[in-house]
């Protein structure tokens, strides 16, 4: 099942060892030169002398590269494609990385990706669902001691936002400065919609790329009709929120997602 991983691993692995084997050598060059004084120093030493440090510093950086791809790697995979948050992966870079931070002699990919499998891979698909969740959750600041409001028969979600005071006083332009917060909404948004029907996945995650893509053509101002739709989920703007317009029968499908998989409270949605 996991098959590819080992293999991208093992590719990877290739081009650290053949970068480890220059750097034993560059390493061996600098420790030899420090055994002797600066003026004493011959001069075929003389390149070598003071580039201990950062090389130091330039093979730490490739080792962690290395591993961040890895890690990388086998979070896309566990998450079906989009990147499960590991957040116990940092923890495991330890073993392959000594006091000083720099690689280990035994410095492997593949062990990386047996470790980070060990400690994933038998609950992935919940971890993938909890982060949807949590995602969704803090998206829209969901709270259990709040009810949202109803509107022609959708439940209406709020994102909060802010104009931009700069733009607005030297450019006379209303444009949002927190607009990160609307695109995350958008994608949040077709995250879970895309788990309560897969067949709307195509649908709403280019519909959630278009409203950040819409928003960086149009200076992210607060337009009412100028985002989305995202599938089934209307999107209307204004100076202060934006609101996302959820029919009943999707907010209750909804909610009982959040109620399975979401870890931290939520209000109701339907």
């Amino acid at each position: 099942m996991f098959e590819h991983l080992y293999d991208t691993a093992d590719l990877i692995q290739r081009e650290f060892d053949r970068a480890a084997g220059a750097y034993r050598v560059l390493f061996a060059q600098a420790h030899e030169a420090r055994e002797f004084s600066y003026d004493r120093l011959p001069l075929q030493f003389a390149p070598f002398h003071s580039t201990l440090y950062k090389l130091e510093q330039a093979w730490t950086k490739i080792g962690r590269e290395c591993m961040d791809v890895v890690i990388d790697l086998v979070a896309r995979a566990l998450g079906g494609g989009t990147a499960l948050e590991l957040p116990e992966a940092k923890d495991l870079l330890s073993d392959f990385f000594d006091e000083e931070q720099l690689p280990v002699e035994n410095f492997s990919c593949r062990a990386m990706v047996d470790a980070l499998l060990a400690l994933y891979g038998h609950d992935a698909d919940a971890l993938r669902l909890q982060q949807i969740a949590d995602r969704f959750v803090g998206a829209f600041r969901l709270r259990a001691d709040e009810v949202p409001a109803t509107r022609a028969g959708a439940v209406v979600l709020n994102v909060s936002m802010w104009l931009d005071s700069i733009a607005l006083k030297f450019n006379r332009r209303q444009e949002y400065s927190n607009h990160d917060d609307l695109a995350k909404a958008a994608f949040a948004m077709a995250e879970v919609l895309g788990e309560l029907d897969a067949d709307l996945v195509p649908q709403v995650a280019s519909q959630a790329a278009a409203v950040e893509r819409v928003g960086r053509q149009n200076q992210w101002q607060p337009v009412r009709d100028l985002y989305g739709p995202v599938g089934p989920v209307a999107i209307k703007a204004y100076k202060g929120k934006v609101e996302f317009l959820v029919p009943q029968a999707t907010a209750q499908r909804l909610n009982v997602f959040l109620s399975q998989h979401a870890t931290t409270l939520v209000r109701k949605v339907a």
